[in-house]
């Protein structure tokens, strides 16, 4: 069932509960009213102070458009850590914004250890002006050590699939972030949106 229909069924029960509390004089009614409602509180409260902080940390959304502003670098500050990921298939779309030209490689997504400049596997893109195109690549960092591998070009707005292999033990997620060439530090020349969707 729909969990708006639920929560609306819900409310309706509580109202009626109050509605009814003025004619029915029961101190078990009254009992299963207070029941009713402690544990309504109690849930609501576990949702807002323990569900929602561990999802804000554990979990990443299935779809997302990510947004880097206007000179900054991170698309948003997460630390989404996990334990032995699986495998997983990713469809990518770089909008308008990125359309910025650098020699370096920007991130979209990826993966990687802790340290993520001793393991990581990430996808990433550099925009090449000339033919309006965006390269995009797949790198990171193997015991230390970076390397880039070119996958394909892509068009700007179009939707491309990225899929990892897992990975084994503790880890974290990567997110998008732009940088300019030979400026460390310095960010966007424009908001710059990338949206990812895991599709399996």
């Amino acid at each position: 069932m729909n969990k708006s229909i639920l929560l609306k069924i819900w409310v309706a029960i509580g109202m009626l509960s109050i509605l009814l509390s003025y004619i029915i004089s029961s101190y078990w009614y009254e009992a299963g009213v207070n029941i009713f409602f402690t544990t309504t509180f109690l849930s609501v409260c576990f949702v807002v102070f323990v569900v929602l902080p561990l999802g804000w940390l554990f979990l990443v959304s299935k779809s997302h458009t990510y947004v880097i502003r206007k000179g900054m670098n991170y698309s948003g500050f997460r630390f989404k850590p996990f334990y032995n990921l699986p495998k997983a298939t990713w469809e990518i779309t770089l909008h308008d914004g990125c359309k910025v030209e650098t020699e370096g490689i920007q991130k979209i997504f990826g993966v990687g250890d802790i340290n993520h400049h001793e393991n990581s596997m990430r996808v990433g893109f550099r925009y090449i002006k000339s033919k309006d195109l965006f390269n995009i690549y797949l790198y990171g960092y193997k015991n230390g050590t970076p390397f880039e591998n070119y996958l394909f070009s892509e068009q700007v707005n179009k939707k491309f699939k990225w899929t990892h292999d897992g990975w084994k033990g503790l880890g974290k997620y990567l997110f998008f972030y732009f940088e300019q060439d030979g400026s460390e530090g310095e960010g966007a020349p424009q908001e710059m949106r990338a949206t990812v969707t895991k599709i399996s």
